[in-house]
């Protein structure tokens, strides 16, 4: 775990409510009673070994239970070894070596989503190791989570890593010339802040997306910011290492695969935050299959070619075609805008104080007044209603139609037909499916004449094709650095 920083840097930390838990004990301890010395016995006290059955239990009761959670199996408020919930049927003896290793183990878990722990608590491991807490208790931590950060004006801004802020790729997917050209960008590139790292212990390239750095800056301003990569625990640290350096922007909240569900699928609930102030950014909207309406997907970011061909990009990396993203006008300026307008619709008064009704306020938006047909995109054999093309246009705020009539504004088109022909004679606008993908990108309508439709240009592009290979890639990164 990454170190902790103090909490003068700021009240709204998970650290900062537990620590209120141990000095305060809610909704355990009685007014004026002094903390525990089971807990934490004073210099040239008993042990909690020493000290009587029978008063060791009063006072023990005293404060729990129930039991607000764990460390290493050690309840954090009155110093209850978890296995004692057990023994108190006689399967064990009480502070019996064997009770005290099993409660360690067993404080594993995401509410026993992936076999390891109990159905009652949540693992926080991603703050430290063997940290859990009781599904009450998260409950709790949520609700002053959120009053906290309500009084603060600021929202929660949970970010993906692998192609949303930045790109990896191992040094052994890097051809020889490729390398060449990196290293000569290396040396070229501004020593205060550099975009490329090299690093060479992780056998890894990593390269930031253009503008990352005053995104976050403006983000921090508005949100609590969290990470939640599918990369293992060691490519997480590092990653947050080169992003922040001075921890003042994450202060720890970084989350990895092994925080991930049995699924191996990301989940809003390991981040104690409120789901109706909490917003993702992400290129992978697969991976948040209980969370979709707090997802901005962004467009992939795909700096080296090798990871272009696994999503059926080839030659479609900024290596291969030369140049970059524009860090003004590039993925994270417009997510920037979104997350300022969904922030101030948030809190404006009367507001319903819903984030995920304010982004699809703003998203039903963008294409309102637009009467859509499509051509050659929807198979016949499937339903157009649950079609992704269909579902985009309609949370963009579209109307869609499956035949020709005087009302269609734009015909969406993977191929000529009679539709696209008819769209020509009345003066339809006639745009390829890259078109609504870029409105649905940059949460603006786009200028039509650039994504006019040709049967060059006219295949239906990635997003539909290769979400479902998205999420197995975010999978397979899991356990392992991305």
């Amino acid at each position: 775990m990454p170190a902790t920083p103090s909490s003068s840097q700021g009240g709204n930390d998970l650290e900062d409510l537990l620590l209120e838990e141990l000095l305060e004990s809610p909704g355990g301890a009685k007014a004026g009673t002094e903390p525990l010395e089971d807990a934490a016995p004073r210099s040239g006290g008993r042990s909690q070994t020493e000290q009587p059955a029978a008063a060791k239990k009063a006072r023990l009761e005293q404060y729990c239970p129930p039991h607000p959670g764990y460390m290493g199996g050690i309840c954090i408020r009155c110093g209850m070894i978890k296995e004692q919930e057990r023994e108190k049927d006689g399967n064990l003896p009480i502070g019996s070596r064997q009770s005290i290793q099993q409660g360690m183990d067993r404080g594993h878990g995401r509410y026993g989503s992936n076999g390891a722990g109990d159905d009652e608590h949540l693992t926080l491991d991603y703050i430290h190791h063997g940290l859990e807490v009781s599904k009450e208790e998260a409950e709790r931590l949520r609700g002053e989570t959120k009053r906290k950060a309500i009084r603060a004006k600021k929202l929660l801004l949970v970010l993906d890593l692998d192609h949303t802020l930045l790109h990896s790729t191992r040094m052994t997917d890097v051809s020889e010339q490729d390398a060449q050209v990196l290293h000569g960008m290396l040396e070229k590139q501004s020593a205060d802040a550099p975009m490329l790292f090299h690093l060479g212990h992780m056998n890894m390239w990593t390269k930031f997306r253009p503008g990352i750095r005053e995104f976050l800056e403006k983000a921090q301003a508005l949100f609590d910011l969290h990470v939640f990569t599918m990369g293992d625990k060691m490519y997480a640290k590092e990653m947050e290492k080169i992003l922040d350096p001075s921890g003042s922007l994450f202060r720890g909240r970084v989350a990895s695969s092994s925080d991930a569900n049995s699924d191996m699928m990301k989940d809003l609930d390991v981040l104690l935050g409120s789901d109706d102030m909490m917003v993702i950014l992400d290129d992978t909207l697969g991976v948040w299959p209980k969370h979709k309406a707090n997802v901005i997907q962004m467009k992939r970011y795909l700096f080296f070619p090798a990871c272009a061909v696994k999503f059926g990009a080839s030659g479609s990396s900024y290596m291969e075609v030369g140049g970059d993203e524009d860090a003004k006008t590039g993925a994270l300026a417009c997510a920037f805008q979104v997350l300022k307008r969904s922030h101030a619709m948030f809190f404006k008064e009367g507001s319903h104080n819903d984030i995920r009704e304010c982004l699809a306020t703003l998203r039903s938006r963008i294409l309102q007044g637009c009467c859509i047909l499509f051509s050659r995109v929807i198979p016949k054999d499937v339903n157009h209603e649950m079609h992704p093309a269909w579902v985009l246009a309609k949370q963009l705020g579209a109307v869609c139609v499956n035949d020709i009539c005087d009302e269609v504004t734009h015909i969406v088109a993977g191929g000529s037909t009679s539709k696209t022909d008819w769209g020509k004679q009345k003066g339809k606008f006639i745009v390829s499916t890259e078109w609504l993908h870029a409105c649905g990108f940059t949460w603006t309508k786009c200028d039509e004449r650039k994504f006019r439709f040709s049967t060059s240009t006219g295949k239906t592009a990635p997003l539909f094709e290769n979400e479902a290979k998205a999420v197995e890639a975010a999978k397979a990164a899991a356990g392992r650095s991305a």
